[in-house]
C-alpha cells in the first residue's frame, strides 16, 4: 500500500483550487499504481520454476531382473517455458549399509522416456504449465568399484515356496539427481529419496512357483 501525503494551505482551508489540484495528484498516483501491477507480476526465483522427483523401481522378469531409476521434471511455473534444452546431468545410488557401494552415472537425452514438447534435431524443449519430461536409467547391480552386488553384497535366504529361489534380504539405497533441463536455468536437483527392495536371483516361471510382485519382494522372505 502506498501513502501520499498532501501539504495543507497554511490558513487549514481547501480552496477550490486546491481541492482539483489534490483529485490530479490522486488519479495519476492511482493510474501509476494500475500500471506497475499490470506490467511487473509478482517475482518467482528461477530456482522455483521447475520441481524434480527421482524414485526407484526393481523390475524381475524372464528377460530382466535389474533396478530402474527415474527422474521426473515437472514445470511448477504458470506459463509455457521454452528454450534450448541441453537435457543433461546425473544420477547417483548410494547404498545406505555401506557407502563405498555406489553407482554414478550421466544423463542425456538419449535417456529420455517422455518429453512430448522436446525437439531433437533443434535441441528445443517446450512445456506447459503441469506438464513433465522423464528420464530413466537401468542398473545392472554392478558399483563403480567393479563390486557385483549380486554377489558380493546381497545376502540371500532360500524361498520356501520355491525350491531354487533365493531373495536377498531387505536394502535400501539412496538416490540422488540433477539434471540441466534449459540453458538459462539452474540445474533441478532431486532428491535424496530412499528406495528399498528384496532382490530376487532368478526368475521363475508363475506356473511353476508363486509369482514375486516387485514393490512386496520383500514379503516373499
Amino acid at each position: 500500500m502506498i501513502w501520499l501525503k498532501v501539504a495543507m494551505p497554511i490558513s487549514g482551508i481547501f480552496t477550490r483550487k486546491d481541492f482539483i489540484s489534490v483529485l490530479l495528484i490522486l488519479a495519476v498516483v492511482s493510474v501509476t499504481i494500475n500500471s506497475c501491477d499490470e506490467n511487473l507480476p509478482p517475482y518467482r526465483d528461477p530456482s522455483d520454476l521447475m520441481e524434480g522427483k527421482i524414485e526407484g523401481q526393481y523390475v524381475l522378469i524372464i528377460s530382466d531382473n535389474s533396478v530402474k531409476v527415474f527422474v521426473t521434471i515437472r514445470n511448477v511455473f504458470d506459463e509455457t517455458l521454452e528454450g534450448r534444452a541441453p537435457l543433461e546431468g546425473a544420477v547417483e545410488i548410494e547404498s545406505l549399509r555401506d557407502p563405498r557401494l555406489r553407482k554414478s552415472v550421466q544423463l542425456r537425452p538419449s535417456n529420455l522416456i517422455n518429453a512430448r514438447g522436446y525437439n531433437g534435431n533443434l535441441g528445443v524443449l517446450t512445456i506447459d504449465p503441469g506438464d513433465s519430461i522423464r528420464l530413466g536409467y537401468s542398473w545392472n547391480l554392478i558399483a563403480d568399484n567393479g563390486t557385483d552386488l549380486r554377489s558380493q553384497f546381497f545376502r540371500f535366504t532360500s524361498d520356501a515356496t520355491c525350491p531354487g529361489r533365493l531373495i536377498a534380504n531387505e536394502e535400501t539405497f539412496i538416490l540422488r539427481g540433477e539434471l540441466k533441463v534449459f540453458d538459462r536455468l539452474p540445474a533441478v536437483r532431486c532428491g535424496p529419496a530412499p528406495f528399498t527392495f528384496c532382490y530376487v536371483n532368478k526368475w521363475v516361471n508363475p506356473k511353476d512357483c508363486p509369482p514375486i510382485l516387485t514393490d512386496r519382494s520383500c514379503e516373499f522372505r
